[in-house]
């Protein structure tokens, strides 16, 4: 059950990043941890997985989603 939690709650973290970035939006991890309501660290971890699975960009502390 732990497992099936962590995993549908950061399918929703990722659901909300992608959301906000649309639109060619970019954002530092303090204000999109403002948004998310997650610490800075715990979303700045994630959003390093993001990094790597090619789905979001990090530029001059600047988050975008990644251009397909």
């Amino acid at each position: 059950e732990n497992d099936f939690l962590k995993k549908n709650l950061a399918v929703l973290v990722k659901n909300y990043v992608t959301v906000l970035l649309n639109g060619g939006k970019k954002m530092t991890s303090e204000q999109l941890s403002k948004l998310t309501g997650l610490s800075k660290d715990k979303l700045e971890d994630f959003l390093d997985q993001l990094i790597d699975k090619g789905e979001i960009d990090l530029k001059e502390d600047l988050y975008s989603l990644k251009k397909k």
